[in-house]
């Protein structure tokens, strides 16, 4: 992997000591200066951080994360940042953060439109201008040649190597004196970027820190190990399992919420609610109590988690892995079982036992909300992909510090299983009106909205069974399918345009599609969702059962191009 002599921070690294990352080597920082088009949106460590950066001596750039739907919009964000930034001294360029799927779809040329917008609008500010990108975006959905002829680029591509040109490489992720946590790690290509560059003295002080680094782990993986690859891997299963049955609300849901949320930082600083889906926190904090999660990734949202494993390079995108134990499998429900799918983040779980072809998954907040077990088979439909940890070389990391269980067998027989217990399901809903999140509805007892006032988010969940949805955005399109419940993850906790949702566009229709599990359906029959939408100065419009479009129904609720103030969700008998 490529040296590092530049981090990228923002609100996720909460407690950096700025003088150990100089002592580490580190002569640079690229700070988040917020995101979105609201100077509201500036990023909560940012004053902090530029402060102690510069006292520290370091070299400072900012970067800021880009929602724009448009040039319009992209001229907004540019006034924000200049705002948030204003008085600040940089040494590096001001950088626009190109990565959201919804501005890619609005195609190369005007992607590459924005950017040069942003970036005019900095210059004239008195501040160089940047963007940031992966090679995909320089590729497909950005002008390379002619951003580059005017501005610096910042290339992200975790390998060892890359082709793109550019002033500042991101090349992975990892962990650094300094840093409590996992951050961006950057090496400066073009050391002409900087203003006023590192000393010598600095540079000497590098070259000391990363060969004392070096000694240190040479020496580190002499220590003899207490643990095998096989046992920490079976280690892993077996603290899982032990929380087979527990239901919402038990003693094992409050241990698995209590351990995950007890994370310092937490994951996008978000702390998990008791009625929060939890299957991706059950890993996590399968990880957490075993205590290797440092070495792989914890979250609490599907998406984010495939996210964090690529970039650390353990994730595979393949269905037909034959996966090991401890290894964690990701579903996606919208799979049609053809070809590789490579898209969506629907559920979790822990990979518990592998026998030939079939493997058993351990999951928490499964169809009737509780850890419970479920067979797969290698190479079958709704697999998206698994996060496949190096087990052999945490097994080293790790050595004297966890030993192996006293047996390897399963700790859950020991335990009641209430796995068979059949929960009538509950639906919940809350959205997003008049610039904050609403009162929560459980049941359809209210509408969720305020009449008059454009619905700008929606989530829903059930207690039992899987539910997706989605919403139409005016003057736009559908939006991708959600499963999860949680205001604070954009990419799978709601439906809505825009991070936060607060400052999203206005929705005209939504869709719901409800699945009950065989054991509901053999005890209570079969269910459907059933709701319908208030237009904005107009009416309730008639109630949609799932995304039927029998009996004059369209498939959603709505009426494309008319805002949404309200909307009432139900679960009926089908």
């Amino acid at each position: 992997m490529a040296k590092t002599n530049c981090v990228d921070i923002s609100y996720c690294q909460t407690k950096v000591d700025f003088k150990k990352l100089k002592a580490a080597g580190i002569t640079t920082v690229i700070i988040r200066a917020g995101f979105g088009r609201e100077t509201s949106q500036k990023d909560n460590m940012f004053e902090s951080h530029y402060k102690n950066a510069k006292a520290a001596g370091l070299n400072i750039g900012v970067y800021w994360y880009s929602y724009a739907t448009g040039v319009a919009d992209a001229e907004k964000e540019a006034k924000a940042c200049l705002s948030c930034i204003k008085g600040k001294t940089l040494n590096l360029p001001v950088y626009y953060d190109m990565e959201e799927n919804s501005i890619a779809k609005l195609g190369k040329e005007t992607c590459t439109k924005m950017a040069l917008k942003f970036c005019s609008v900095i210059t004239k500010n008195g501040y160089r201008a940047g963007v940031y990108a992966n090679p995909n975006w320089y590729n497909n959905y950005l002008n390379y040649n002619t951003i580059k002829s005017k501005y610096s680029i910042w290339l992200a591509h975790w390998n060892d190597t890359h082709t793109i040109k550019c002033d500042v490489w991101q090349h992975g992720v990892g962990k650094i004196s300094g840093v409590n946590g996992n951050c961006d790690l950057d090496y400066i290509e073009n050391s002409s970027i900087i203003k006023n560059k590192t000393t010598k003295k600095d540079t000497a002080q590098k070259k000391t820190t990363i060969t004392t680094k070096k000694t240190a782990t040479k020496t580190t993986t002499k220590t003899a190990s207490t643990i095998t690859e096989a046992q920490l891997r079976q280690k892993v299963a077996n603290t899982i399992n032990g929380w087979l049955g527990a239901t919402e609300g038990s003693t094992g849901h409050k241990e698995i919420l209590k351990i995950y949320n007890a994370q310092n930082p937490l994951p996008v600083g978000y702390k998990m609610k008791d009625y929060d889906a939890w299957c991706a926190a059950t890993v996590s904090a399968t990880w957490l109590k075993v205590g290797i999660a440092k070495y792989i990734t914890t979250e609490c949202g599907c998406g984010r988690f495939i996210d964090n494993a690529k970039k650390l390079g353990i994730w595979v995108e393949n269905d037909a892995y034959k996966p090991k134990i401890g290894d964690a499998v990701i579903y996606d429900w919208d799979d049609s079982g053809i070809g590789d799918d490579t898209s969506g983040a629907s559920h979790t779980g822990i990979v518990t036992a592998v026998n030939g072809n079939k493997f058993i998954v351990t999951e928490g907040n499964t169809g009737n909300g509780i850890v419970a077990k479920r067979e797969m088979q290698v190479n079958g439909k709704y697999i998206r992909g698994f996060i496949a940890p190096k087990y052999g070389e945490i097994a080293k990391k790790v050595s004297g510090k966890i030993t192996p269980d006293k047996t390897n067998s399963n700790s859950s027989t020991k335990k009641k299983d209430t796995s068979t217990t059949v929960i009538k399901p509950s639906i919940y809903t809350k959205c997003v009106s008049n610039g904050k999140w609403q009162k929560e509805i459980k049941d359809g007892a209210d509408y969720n909205g305020i009449i008059g006032k454009a619905l700008v988010a929606f989530a829903t969940k059930v207690t039992t069974g899987s539910i997706k949805y989605s919403v139409h955005i005016k003057g736009g399109s559908w939006l991708g399918n959600v499963t999860g419940y949680n205001k604070n993850d954009y990419k799978n906790g709601y439906a809505g345009n825009g991070n936060p949702a607060e400052k999203g566009k206005a929705i005209d229709a939504i869709k719901i599609y409800y699945t009950t599990p065989q054991a509901v359906a053999n005890k209570y029959g079969y269910y459907k969702v059933v709701y319908r939408v208030h237009t904005l100065g107009g009416k309730w419009l008639p109630w949609q059962y799932d995304t039927e479009t029998t009996k004059g129904q369209d498939g959603y609720a709505g009426i494309i191009g008319k805002t949404i103030d309200a909307v009432q969700v139900k679960l009926v008998k089908a």
